[in-house]
């Protein structure tokens, strides 16, 4: 297989960038690999893959589409690479490249990273999640966390918030949320509008984008009846009912098959007396 592809996601803002050296699905739920929360993405809307040394993309019959500089890409029919492919998915500038430059390898944790720092970009420069100290002489005080980090710690010291590695109090990274860590104690997810004590005092983290990108579940898959000869369907317990939408047996058919009863036991009593 070929080392890979690089892909450029554009937004409003800088481009995201990742190397894929595997199969992938582009798409709004957040189960997919590559992320992307926007209404105007299919839950799962492209693929992305290698076949015989060879990158494809395939549009896997998204609501709103995909095209490409000549037109409308269709879906289901994979479109080679090359050595650099654009598409265009409504607001949103994919670029698929050969070529490989100095970017971050592509693993699942870092698809929450590419949906916040896409999201944020559409949103403007109030995308981003902050705390604020509620109280005390730090009231109103706030500060920003980029999405880059990874951990960082938090502290109030006279009238302003600021980070600080002698703290311990830690925002982390959660998918592509945020955790507090408070000294030993594990980590847990921040939602935004809650408030926490902070040596003290009462702070509120605050995350505009949290709606956005509240994940959505996959695509629901139609269940296959069985046909398998051996499947002699659900087992009822003692007192459960066996009645079925649509194969209940009909009135008459219950009245024929108890005439027919009767006629057997009326000829067998016949013989035998």
């Amino acid at each position: 297989m070929s080392k890979g592809v690089t892909l450029s996601i554009r937004g409003a803002g800088a481009a995201v960038q990742v190397h894929l050296d595997r199969d992938v699905i582009v798409g709004r739920a957040s189960t997919s690999d590559v992320w992307l929360p926007f209404d105007f993405v299919s839950a799962r809307h492209l693929r992305v893959f290698a076949e015989n040394g060879q990158w494809f993309v395939e549009d896997l019959g998204s609501t709103n589409g995909t095209r490409s500089s000549a037109g409308p890409i269709t879906p289901h029919s994979p479109i080679s690479i090359g050595s650099k492919l654009e598409l265009i998915i409504q607001d949103l500038e994919l670029e698929f490249s050969r070529s490989v430059p100095e970017v971050v390898a592509f693993t699942l944790g870092l698809s929450g990273s590419i949906a916040r720092q896409l999201a944020a970009n559409m949103a403007g420069p109030t995308g981003y999640a902050f705390i604020e100290a509620m109280d005390g002489p730090a009231a109103g005080a706030r500060i920003e966390l980029q999405d880059g980090l990874e951990g960082v710690g938090i502290r109030i010291r006279g009238a302003t918030l600021e980070f600080s590695d002698d703290s311990e109090h830690f925002v982390v990274r959660d998918g592509e949320g945020f955790g507090l860590k408070v000294g030993e104690k594990p980590a847990r997810r921040l939602r935004s509008g809650e408030r926490f004590d902070l040596a003290g005092s009462d702070v509120a983290f605050f995350d505009p984008l949290e709606a956005q990108l509240s994940p959505i579940p996959e695509p629901e898959v139609e269940p296959v009846e069985s046909h398998d000869p051996q499947d002699t369907g659900p087992n009822f317990q003692d007192g459960e009912s066996s009645d079925v939408p649509g194969k209940k047996i009909p009135l008459a058919a219950l009245m024929v098959l108890a005439a027919v009863v009767g006629v057997a036991v009326l000829i067998l009593s016949l013989f035998l007396v």
